[in-house]
C-alpha cells in the first residue's frame, strides 16, 4: 500500500504580501514608539538639567540682579549741556547741506524742543544699556521662588539653605534645630529638583 504524503499548501503571492506588510506595519509602529520614548526621556533629561542649574545658581543670580538694580538706580546720565554738545556738532556736520526755508526752525522755542528731545533720547539709551538682560534675570529668580513656594515645609528649608544661602550640604540644619544626615540632605534636594521640574513643566503649557 502505498503511503500518501499531504504536502501542506503554501501561501499564494497575496497572502505572502499581506502578512510582509503586517510586519512591516508593527516595524514601524515598535520604531515609532521608541523614538517618541527617546524623544520624551530627552526633553525630561533638558529639563532636569535646567531645574539644577537654575537651582545651583540661585544665589548668583540674585546677587546678579541685586547689583544691576544698584547700577539702574545709579546710572549717570546726561545733561542738557550735552544734549546741546551734541546737537551742535551734529549741526557743524550737517552745515552745507541743509538749506534754511524757514525762520521758524532757528527759533528758540524750536531749539529748545531739539536739545529736550535729545537729552530725552540719549538717557533713554544709557538705560537701556544698563538694564539689558534685567528681565530675563527676574524671571529665572522668578521661577526658584515659585518653586521654593511649591516645596513642603522640610524641601525648602534644606533647599533655601544650600541654594540661596549658600550652606554645605553637611552643614544643613533640619527643622528639629540639629545638623541633617547627608542622605537625607541629598533625597530632600532631588525632591527640590522635582518641584523645580514641576514648575518648569507649568510654565512651558501657559
Amino acid at each position: 500500500m502505498s503511503e500518501v504524503i499531504v504536502k501542506e499548501k503554501q501561501p499564494g503571492t497575496d497572502e505572502c504580501e499581506r502578512r510582509s506588510g503586517i510586519m512591516v506595519d508593527t516595524q514601524n509602529t515598535v520604531t515609532d514608539q521608541n523614538t517618541a520614548e527617546d524623544q520624551d526621556n530627552v526633553e525630561e533629561e533638558q529639563l532636569r538639567r535646567k531645574a539644577r542649574w537654575l537651582l545651583k545658581n540661585f544665589r548668583k543670580l540674585l546677587e546678579q540682579k541685586h547689583k544691576q538694580e544698584e547700577e539702574m538706580r545709579n546710572v549717570p546720565l546726561f545733561t542738557r549741556d550735552d544734549a546741546l554738545y551734541k546737537l551742535s556738532g551734529m549741526a557743524a556736520h550737517q552745515q552745507g547741506e541743509r538749506v534754511q526755508t524757514s525762520n521758524i526752525s532757528n527759533s528758540p522755542l524750536t531749539a529748545a524742543m531739539n536739545v529736550d528731545e535729545m537729552l530725552e533720547r540719549m538717557n533713554k539709551e544709557v538705560r537701556e544699556d544698563v538694564s539689558k538682560g534685567y528681565e530675563q534675570l527676574c524671571e529665572k529668580v522668578r521661577l526658584v521662588n515659585a518653586a521654593f513656594s511649591s516645596m513642603s515645609v522640610e524641601v525648602q528649608s534644606v533647599a533655601k539653605q544650600v541654594y540661596a544661602k549658600g550652606t554645605e550640604k553637611k552643614k544643613v540644619i533640619g527643622i528639629g534645630g540639629h545638623v541633617m544626615g547627608r542622605t537625607r540632605v541629598y533625597e530632600l534636594l532631588q525632591e527640590a529638583e522635582s518641584v523645580m521640574m514641576d514648575v518648569l513643566k507649568e510654565e512651558q503649557l501657559l
